[in-house]
């Protein structure tokens, strides 16, 4: 039999091992509703963008609040099965929070969100993603004076003797909570106090 006419074959087998590199991206937004200086009562909205940035698909996918009062949190539609994001694959989520008087007070929201995920392989530590979101201060104070003539003569005329009683109406027109508010009159000689 000559070699050239001969038939020739062989097989082998190899085994690749593909490294899972699971990760993620995780952003968050907020902005209050409305114009003007934000008020308890205004409501903030939360927006979230998470992408699967890296090799293994990502399941399970959930994010926690941490600030308390955050209403549920609604993802937009999944690129492919619900809570799962494939490699390259993005979703949007948003989450509601009413502002309290003590948010505009202190003049700022904090708020910390947490991203969870379980890789199809490797392992995916938590996401954090923080956000502090500016309220503006508005501070500002009305003051109406009215007089009620005590007129003991009955003359209809403001005599030596006679009282003036003055009322003072003061209403917080403005966003934050106003403390030690005084009132004083150094023009007001004889006004008891």
């Amino acid at each position: 039999m000559d070699v050239n006419d001969a038939e020739l074959s062989a097989s082998d087998s190899a085994e690749i091992t593909l490294v899972a590199s699971p990760d993620a991206t995780f952003k968050k937004e907020g902005s209050v509703a409305g114009s003007g200086d934000p008020e308890a009562g205004d409501i903030v909205t939360y927006s979230f963008t998470i992408e699967n940035t890296g090799n293994v698909t990502l399941t399970g996918i959930a994010i926690a609040e941490h600030l308390v009062g955050v209403g549920s949190v609604l993802f937009a539609e999944w690129p492919g099965a619900e809570g799962e994001l494939a490699p390259g694959k993005s979703t949007t989520a948003s989450a509601e929070y009413v502002l309290t008087q003590a948010d505009v007070d202190a003049g700022e929201v904090v708020n910390v969100s947490t991203l969870s995920a379980v890789p199809t392989r490797g392992t995916l530590d938590d996401i954090e993603a923080q956000h502090s979101l500016s309220l503006a201060s508005g501070a500002a104070l009305t003051l109406v004076k009215s007089a009620v003539l005590y007129d003991d003569s009955g003359d209809g005329l403001a005599n030596t003797d006679e009282r003036i009683r003055y009322t003072f109406t003061l209403t917080n027109v403005g966003n934050v909570t106003l403390t030690n508010v005084t009132l004083q009159m150094p023009r007001c000689r004889g006004c008891l106090r």
